[in-house]
């Protein structure tokens, strides 16, 4: 294992025994010069100590920076510390990292038994540049104010009175209103050391908007709900709303307001509001026996980045974009609307989840055709070559935001004429005992309520 002093080779030791004051000299010290952690070491912690700690934790992930602390396993878990470091522990490792989290650095002053994390996530050094002390947000007002300056540009159009004028938004008349919301939490749907501000507030815009391209409907208005930690900085936040802007001029949406407060973790919750422009607004009940299960898109790319992440690795950088930087498919629903889909999701929580939505919603059964399944070329390769494996990717893995449809031949085969890219998945056919025939045994779509970043489809 290697030595701990080999891995933080410029840490910096708090002298826990100073003030308030100097404790916070010390920390921007550290910053300041980048070092590659803080340690924190005090026994018989006092409880008013406990503030002044957290504040400090909070500072240093301000600034990407971990914060570990020596022995106290509570005080590690009560701060929110990056990693803990022991002369002699009593728990097992995995009993630590499941009071402390997966991604929590153990080690000791002679070893370290494994990093879960690269430092290059936090400290990205550049001793050519003076490095900026980052403070937490602090005043939500001041935030609001800056937020609505980021988003200036894209809060016109569809509204009359829009987001900072009054407590609430006047929309325009809307004919056919389709709304939908989602939510991206901290740990669960997205980790702030694989992802940048930028890239977590695009994809929260467009994995929302994403819903309304499954409901032949344009994006009118969206509205976020933001809760933030104390260990998030404004400038973070601005950053964040620079993602979600460009997402939405992308998609031609207009920012409609929000709100802000605090909370133990980073979360956006999305509320969307869009206009149905189909005769028909398409659900998953509307499948019928012998239609085929379609796809605009290579499924199974966004598990394939997502565990690229997780192993540090840019190999693939096309692969980890597709799970950062996912498409709402806007561009094909006219034409699946014209040539008469009626049934159509996204895919969210995997094929088998989502192709099991609309078979329990139609009482069907569907009977997937493996030799047709398209398997992109990149997911070829990240599986050396194993179809077999790629294909499980396929069926289970979540979040690539393409759509899923059921029509009859002919409408494929129309589609098919304009967009090439769709490809047969399988038929439904009636239903039997199962929801699906010919899959694979074992298998299993994602779930909100079992899976996370750290571990998805597990």
């Amino acid at each position: 294992m290697p030595r701990l002093t080999d891995i933080f080779c410029d840490f910096t030791e708090l002298d826990a025994n100073e003030n308030y004051d100097s404790l916070l000299k010390q920390t921007n010290k550290a910053i300041s010069k980048e070092s590659s952690c803080v340690i924190y070491k005090k026994e018989n912690i006092a409880a008013e100590d406990l503030i002044t700690i957290k504040n400090i934790s909070d500072l240093l992930k301000c600034n990407n920076i971990p914060f570990l602390v020596y022995n106290d396993i509570m005080l590690a878990k009560i701060t929110c510390a990056c990693g803990i470091i022991f002369d002699n522990p009593q728990l097992s490792i995995p009993s630590i990292r499941e009071f402390l989290g997966e991604y929590v650095l153990i080690g000791s002053r002679k070893s370290c038994d494994k990093i879960d994390f690269a430092m290059d996530d936090y400290v990205k050094k550049d001793k050519n540049i003076k490095k900026e002390i980052e403070k937490p947000w602090s005043n939500e007002f001041l935030l609001i104010k800056e937020i609505l300056t980021v988003s200036k540009k894209n809060m016109q159009g569809n509204i009359v009175i829009p987001a900072g004028v009054d407590d609430t938004s006047l929309l325009k008349d809307i004919k056919k209103p389709v709304i939908s919301t989602d939510t991206q939490r901290e740990n669960i749907h997205f980790r702030r050391e694989w992802q940048t501000p930028f890239e977590i507030g695009y994809k929260a815009v467009v994995v929302t908007l994403s819903d309304l391209a499954a409901s032949f409907a344009k994006p009118l208005a969206l509205f976020i709900n933001l809760s933030l930690p104390k260990n998030v900085s404004e400038s973070y936040v601005k950053k964040l709303y620079e993602g979600v802007n460009e997402a939405l001029e992308k998609y031609h949406c207009t920012m409609g307001g929000g709100n802000i407060s605090g909370g133990l973790e980073l979360s956006l919750d999305l509320f969307v509001i869009g206009s149905g422009f189909s005769q028909f607004h398409p659900v998953r009940g509307n499948a019928k026996a012998h239609d085929l299960l379609c796809c605009t898109g290579p499924l199974g790319e966004a598990k394939a980045g997502l565990e690229l992440l997780g192993k540090r690795s840019s190999d693939n950088s096309r692969l980890i974009d597709r799970f950062k930087k996912p498409t709402a498919r806007f561009d094909v629903i006219e034409t699946l609307s014209k040539n008469g889909v009626r049934c159509i999701t996204d895919v969210s929580d995997g094929l088998l989840g989502d192709a099991g939505h609309i078979a329990k919603a139609s009482d069907l059964t569907v009977k997937f055709r493996p030799e047709s399944i398209k398997i992109s070329n990149d997911l070829l390769s990240y599986c050396c070559d194993n179809e077999n494996k790629a294909l499980e990717y396929i069926y289970t893995g979540g979040e690539d935001y393409e759509l899923l449809f059921a029509c009859s031949i002919d409408s494929f085969e129309k589609i098919k004429a304009i967009e090439e890219d769709v490809y047969i998945l399988g038929e439904f056919i009636e239903k039997r005992e199962e929801f699906f025939v010919n899959i694979p045994e074992n298998l299993k779509s994602f779930d909100h309520g079992t899976s996370s970043i750290a571990h998805p489809g597990k």
